[in-house]
């Protein structure tokens, strides 16, 4: 008897432990995605500004860019987070 309470509840432990995998793969499957990095021509086509707008939004520390070599990189989802805040 207690054999069958053991593996039920081992059954049982298990399928939670196959749930929380698949949720943890979703949720870095979501970071990465969020981790996407973009050029500045790129920020200029997602807010529809100029080059110097960029380069003056950088300036003001509104945009925060990773200089990799010659060129500033822009994490995405910091883009949409500002569009979001201008926006409201």
């Amino acid at each position: 008897m207690e054999n069958e309470i053991f593996n039920i509840v081992l059954a049982e432990i298990s399928k939670d432990l196959k749930r929380i995998v698949s949720l943890l793969e979703e949720v870095r499957q979501e970071r990465s995605a969020d981790q996407e990095w973009i050029d500045r021509l790129d920020v200029e086509k997602i807010l529809r500004s100029s080059e110097s707008s960029i380069k003056r939004y950088t300036r003001d520390g509104i945009l925060k860019p990773v200089r990799i070599g010659r060129k500033n990189w822009y994490k995405k989802s910091d883009i949409f987070e500002q569009l979001d805040k201008f926006l409201k």
